[in-house]
């Protein structure tokens, strides 16, 4: 409903539990098949880091696709918080196996985000989270992340990133293991 209607600010709230993308199919960006696709500002707010978890698949390594995608040549404000992203994976040439987020003049805020186990193979960057967005990562945590090329934990580039109270480790990658811009 929020991608339909994009000049609404919506705020989605996902009660406590697991909740495992299940449609396979990558690259395709109207929530169709795959990640969770956003393409409108909005909030979207979690029962809390330990309580509500939205993965891509079961196990590390073994995701459909990566969790949420948010790319769009608007202006877009989107909040993710409250949660954890696990088990995202993406092929290699790609980025973000936990979140992408693209485009420019959009802003992504993640106050008390888990990026846990997930993974880029090949070459590929930002095995937790691959951002061009100005983006604000506010009491996070990056553990056990992975990729092929660069920023196991984090991919940035061309905009601005703050981190606040976050943890980056045990993430790993060619280049920048925790961080790569």
């Amino acid at each position: 409903r929020a991608n339909t209607n994009p000049g609404t600010n919506y705020t989605i709230l996902v009660p406590a539990g697991t909740y495992t993308l299940t449609i396979p199919g990558t690259d395709e960006d109207e929530n169709a098949t795959g990640d969770l696709d956003i393409r409108a500002s909005l909030t979207l707010q979690g029962a809390g880091m330990e309580a509500t978890i939205l993965q891509a698949g079961t196990l590390k390594g073994e995701g459909i696709d990566r969790v949420m995608d948010l790319r769009d040549d608007s202006t877009l404000a989107v909040q993710v918080e409250q949660l954890t992203i696990q088990h995202g994976e993406i092929k290699d040439n790609q980025s973000g196996g936990g979140i992408l987020a693209q485009g420019s003049s959009s802003t992504l805020t993640l106050p008390q985000v888990k990026f846990k186990d997930n993974v880029g193979e090949g070459y590929s960057s930002g095995g937790g989270l691959a951002s061009t967005v100005n983006t604000q990562v506010i009491d996070c945590l990056f553990i056990g992340n992975e990729t092929g090329g660069e920023g196991g934990a984090v991919y940035h580039s061309t905009t601005s990133i703050s981190f606040v109270r976050t943890t980056l480790m045990n993430n790993s990658a060619q280049y920048g293991g925790g961080f790569a811009n």
